[in-house]
């Protein structure tokens, strides 16, 4: 190709040779910020949307505090109440009073270990990762394990599970079959 152009076209000089070098050297310059500035373009979108995800997550989190802190302060109050006035007033109380009191006292502690479990859940469930080693798991079969697990039998189950298989964390199915069943 050169022989071919080179029959044509004059002999280059020197300065004709300096000037060219410059040109192109110009020419990739300004390809070379094209592409820099397109990079920097996709770098600052790619920010611009781990930011907005950032913001989501932080939003949700503190949303959850909120929720967690007020089913948590709930039952502490009815226990703390409740307890405060068995002490106080122990001899003004009868039995069935005491009873009462001291019932809706398991009742809310009972409650308050249950968000307690939820919050443990929830805790490992994110350290693991939700979406993290996901698996086609028979459904079916995950609820009776996790039934036979709880102290259920058979006849004690009246479970239609309808969904063959699901591809879901086991971690997670198990967790949830086990607190919610």
């Amino acid at each position: 190709v050169y022989a071919w152009v080179s029959s044509f076209a004059p002999p280059l000089r020197d300065i004709d040779c300096h000037n060219l070098r410059t040109y192109l050297g110009l020419v990739d310059l300004a390809l070379t910020r094209g592409r820099i500035s397109e990079i920097e373009d996709k770098a600052t979108s790619l920010l611009d949307h781990a930011s907005a995800r950032l913001d989501s997550a932080n939003r949700l989190k503190d949303e959850f505090v909120a929720s967690a802190s007020h089913e948590l302060r709930t039952p502490v109050t009815a226990i703390a109440g409740f307890a405060q006035t068995m002490c106080e007033r122990w001899d003004e109380l009868d039995d069935a009073q005491r009873r009462k009191f001291v019932t809706i006292i398991h009742e809310q502690a009972t409650r308050l270990i249950a968000h307690v479990q939820d919050l443990l859940v929830t805790t490992r469930i994110e350290r693991q990762g939700a979406g993290a080693h996901r698996e086609v798991v028979q459904l079916a079969d995950a609820v009776h394990r996790a039934a036979a697990l709880l102290g259920f039998s058979e006849h004690e189950l009246d479970l239609d599970v309808n969904v063959d298989a699901v591809e879901v964390n086991r971690f997670v199915l198990h967790e949830t079959l086990t607190r919610y069943l």
